[in-house]
């Protein structure tokens, strides 16, 4: 059976290989001319440290996307969002608790989800990135397929790496300002130099960002989402001497934003029968989605005493409140998330050419956010507890319209450790060999919530998960030629999972052993001088897991999911198979350099995330969503990507990216579909849902002399991303992302002056669409029609920035 994969694979790769090596052919002949400007003009090399040593972009066998410290300069890179829209098969969603939410970031690479991309800062786990500050660094690395040899298991899909820049050998800094549309501040200032001269050097930054909300919630006409951060660094880097260097880092981030931009389609939207309801009924929207009509934008979400007595002063003493942090009690801040980040690296090399190093790394995120969580405008509804006829409610507090308040507080923290050894990496045979040890404390959330008046419901908080992981990696490199060189990487991983009771006793609920061996291997062969073609092979495993949220349940509805998902309380791990096929190297003289990559993946024992609607455990009366995963899925993975940049002239250049990305699901049990959607379970030959098909962007930027010492620029970037399918039935799906930006600027020394646009032809465009249910539609008050009280279907929306106008200054100094 393997050996059928294999073929197929091998021919799948062919295909396409052919037309990317004729095209490096033809580049190849440049003219004489040409290439007598091209010895004036030539790109600067990147080098990046995925094998956890510096190395040339184009010289590491695997498909690896880097932006550089100049790519942030010039398109202004400020998150994780704009680095995604620039990276061939990376998607970034941020839907999650019935809304969209900044702070919570959803990364998938290659179609591939459920927790599969790391990110990291130096090689150290940087929890879900939000603590990284963009502009100290000297690039991001984005590697694609499982990478855990070098990155640990949570690299099942890719990894992100944040390098930071060295700090510089004389003092010096730089300020940064920008005033724009929506109420838009930016101000960022960085200050660097020795402390000790050659042998300690610092920077520390910070930024305060704040902007207004780009959209007007339906229900008062107040701007939503209002957006403010604080971010802080410092690194410190101590070098006495040419063997041996170690460095610090420490991130600080802190959002703090009012209502998130979100918007919900429901049953008023159905435009067809997708097969489950009554036959003349509706219970779906089938094709491309249509634009969110401005009274469908945000929820009534209003801040009464009785939302300020509950969960702020907590006035009905909600469980285990005390151990966590509140992060701030003004209520106009719905979402805040505070995340740190430390790590600590130190490498020396003995003088036979070995290399000692150890990696140490601290994270912890604390967050809480405050939500309606029936997701939609209610004005025109009647609260039943509203009793008043002249506009004045009888029960303080009600108000005349329903409202589900949620509120949620959360802490995550963790710490790694990592020791290796590495041999002469210039020698034809070289190896490396480590240990790491990484540990989650337990993590700690609880969610609350109350309907109207009605007491306050905890619906969960009192369970905690640790997980410990051991693990041994290393890898062999031979150079059989001086052209041919094979590579084996490989990690040994031993995970224990403990899900534990911290309330009303405390009390092991569950453990989880894993262990697996998550393998790459690589043959690479140099085409000339300055350019290579690979092939590799590399295993992701993703561990077991708990279904947490159902240990509180009662029986009778861990049954009823049961009959409903196939999902228990615990579910079994998933692995994925990569092969891929790679081209990449400069040609004209170093004016063009490109890295081209066909892939083609076997997703298997594939991990299903399904929402159910079960009874509140504390009230039967009221439904409660559960998220849950159970083992269901077996699907294909196969598409080409390309990242490629040319230094036309000495006043023009020009960076592009493609990435093609197809799914085909070979096995899943969709059991939502099968009740709600279609009446079938079998979604055998769809595609994945939640990434783009297609992806690409062009940038492309013109300097010249003005006058004087006076330069300008001008600069445009085309970003697309198409349709997303909402869910595995494949019948409803996004609307395509194609927006354009523009910077027009002048420079003189250290001065920059910029005027820009983003997004300049405000297009339309959502950044995340998926189905939900309709918790509306579930409750009491009041229900929905009766197609769309047992067809539960809604859609929810992340909106995509509008067109925005602003001015910038930089100074450095």
């Amino acid at each position: 059976m393997m050996v059928r994969q294999v073929a197929s694979t091998s021919r799948r790769l062919a295909v396409a290989m052919p037309a990317v090596l004729a095209l490096t052919a033809s580049l190849e002949t440049t003219p004489a001319a040409a290439q007598s400007q091209s010895a004036q003009v030539s790109l600067e090399e990147i080098v990046v440290t995925a094998r956890r040593r510096e190395e040339s972009l184009t010289d590491v066998p695997m498909a690896i996307s880097a932006l550089t410290a100049a790519d942030f300069e010039k398109r202004d890179i400020v998150d994780l969002s704009q680095v995604a829209a620039l990276t061939p098969s990376l998607t970034l969603t941020s839907y999650s608790a019935q809304r969209a939410r900044r702070d919570s970031p959803i990364l998938l690479v290659r179609n591939v989800s459920r927790g599969g991309t790391g990110v990291f800062v130096n090689g150290a786990p940087a929890g879900n990135g939000q603590a990284a500050y963009l502009g100290d660094l000297e690039r991001v690395e984005v590697l694609k397929g499982p990478q855990a040899a070098y990155f640990g298991r949570s690299t099942f899909a890719g990894a992100i790496n944040y390098v930071p820049r060295r700090p510089a050998e004389e003092w010096g800094g730089s300020v940064d300002a920008q005033r724009g549309s929506y109420g838009l501040g930016d101000y960022r200032i960085s200050v660097e130099g020795p402390i000790a001269a050659d042998v300690l050097s610092m920077r520390v930054s910070y930024r305060g960002y704040s902007q207004n909300g780009q959209y007007d919630s339906a229900s008062d006409g107040s701007a939503i989402t209002n957006e403010k951060s604080d971010s802080f660094s410092a690194i410190f880097d101590l070098h006495p001497s040419e063997n041996f260097n170690a460095r610090a880092v420490f991130l600080y981030n802190k959002n703090a934003d009012g209502y998130p931009t979100f918007a919900k389609l429901n049953s008023a939207f159905f435009n067809c029968n997708a097969g489950a309801a009554p036959a003349g009924t509706n219970n779906y929207i089938c094709g491309k989605l249509p634009k969110v009509p401005a009274n469908r934008i945000g929820a009534d979400f209003v801040i009464t005493p009785t939302v300020v007595n509950v969960f702020y002063n907590n006035s009905r003493n909600l469980p285990n409140i005390d151990r966590l942090k509140v992060l701030s009690r003004d209520p106009t801040r719905s979402d805040i998330s505070e995340s740190y980040h430390l790590n600590f690296t130190t490498d020396y090399t003995f003088d036979n050419g070995f290399t000692a190093s150890y990696l140490g790394a601290y994270n912890r995120r604390d967050a809480q956010f405050l939500t309606n969580s029936f997701a939609e405008p209610l004005q025109t509804v009647v609260n039943p507890f509203f009793a008043g006829t002249s506009g004045a409610p009888t029960i303080a507090g009600v108000l005349p319209f329903p409202t589900f308040y949620i509120f949620s507080l959360s802490r995550a923290d963790d710490m790694d450790h990592e020791v290796r050894v590495a041999s002469d990496q210039e020698a034809r045979l070289r190896g490396m060999l480590g240990v790491s040890y990484f540990r989650n404390f337990p993590y700690v959330g609880a969610l609350w919530g109350f309907l109207s008046n009605a007491p306050g419901a905890n619906f969960g908080g009192n369970n905690t998960t640790t997980t410990k992981t051991w693990g041994v990696f290393g890898n062999v490199i031979y150079d059989v030629t001086e052209d041919l060189t094979v590579s084996f990487e490989a990690r040994y991983q031993w995970d224990k999972i403990d899900l534990t009771q911290e309330a009303p006793t405390v009390a092991l609920l569950q453990r989880a052993k894993d262990q697996s061996l998550m393998p790459r291997v690589s043959i690479q062969y140099d085409v000339n001088d300055s350019m290579n073609i690979y092939a590799s092979y590399a295993k992701g495993v993703q561990p077991k897991g708990f279904n947490a949220v159902l240990f509180p349940e009662p029986q009778s509805t861990v049954d009823l999911v049961l009959q409903q998902t196939g999902a228990g309380r615990t579910f079994d791990g998933e692995s994925i198979d990569m092969f891929e096929l790679g081209l990449k190297g400069t040609t004209f003289d170093g004016r063009l350099a490109f890295n081209s990559a066909l892939y083609y993946g076997k997703w298997k024992d594939q991990v299903i995330t399904q929402r159910v609607v079960v009874p509140l455990r504390t009230n039967p009366a009221l439904t409660n969503i559960l998220t849950l995963s159970t083992n269901g899925g077996q699907s294909e993975l196969y598409g080409l990507e390309v990242d490629a940049s040319a230094q036309v002239t000495e006043q023009l250049a020009l960076t592009a990216a493609l990435g093609v990305n197809k799914s085909n699901i070979e096995k899943y049990v969709c059991v939502i579909c099968q009740l709600n959607l279609t009446g079938n379970s079998n979604v055998t030959g769809n595609t994945l849902p939640g990434s783009p098909q297609l992806t690409g962007n062009l940038f492309a930027e013109y300097r010249d002399v003005l006058t004087g010492a006076w330069n300008w620029y001008l600069n445009g970037q085309f970003v697309y991303a198409g349709k997303m399918y909402t869910d595995e039935t494949n019948l409803a799906w996004s609307r395509d992302r194609a927006t354009f930006d523009f910077r027009l600027g002048v420079e003189r020394d250290a001065l920059t002056l910029e005027t820009y646009v983003i997004n300049a032809f405000d297009s339309y465009y959502t950044p995340s669409a998926t189905r939900d249910v309709d918790i509306f539609a579930q409750s009491s008050i009041p229900p929905r029609p009766p197609v769309a009280a047992a067809f539960n279907n809604a859609f929810m929306f992340g909106l995509g920035e509008r067109r925005q106008f602003g001015v910038r200054a930089r100074y450095k100094f």
